[in-house]
């Protein structure tokens, strides 16, 4: 399911670099775009909170195993065209996996936390040669944050 969040833009380039990041595992397959995007539209799904019984027939519809929701809850962009002023960019994220192969869904997986770019855990993501990039680029801090959330999916 396409991510919700404030920043429209960039909760779309987070579902798009999880989607990347997770067919790199050779190990899901993922629905179709479009179709899921058709679905949501259909349905008027956008920006709402889904109870356990809409994820099914959802997952349903889409023919899938389970479903991956959330929000980005927090952005914040490197705004000012002035280096020394610019606020490093970090991301909140609210994520859950949600499998409907028993009767009930059941969340498998979830995260809820905030990626600084001036984080140590976040910086040893990266060589040290990219550091400096990872504190003003805000699309390459969602890659390195996609890659990293796409290894916790060990189920």
């Amino acid at each position: 399911m396409p991510l919700n969040g404030t920043n429209t833009n960039r909760a779309q380039e987070l579902t798009r670099e999880l989607t990347v990041q997770i067919l790199q595992l050779n190990r899901f397959e993922i629905v179709d775009h479009y179709k899921v995007a058709t679905l949501v539209e259909d349905e008027g799904l956008e920006g709402i909170d889904l109870s356990d019984t809409l994820v099914k027939n959802i997952a349903r519809k889409l023919q899938a195993d389970a479903i991956l929701l959330g929000e980005v809850t927090n952005f914040q962009e490197p705004e000012s065209p002035y280096p020394l002023l610019r606020k490093p960019p970090f991301i909140g994220l609210s994520l859950r996996i949600v499998s409907i192969n028993q009767t009930m869904p059941m969340t498998i997986w979830s995260l809820n936390d905030t990626f600084d770019s001036r984080d140590r855990q976040v910086k040893q993501y990266v060589k040290r040669s990219e550091r400096r990039r990872l504190s003003t680029d805000p699309y390459f801090l969602i890659q390195v944050i996609a890659k990293e959330i796409a290894r916790t999916f060990a189920f």
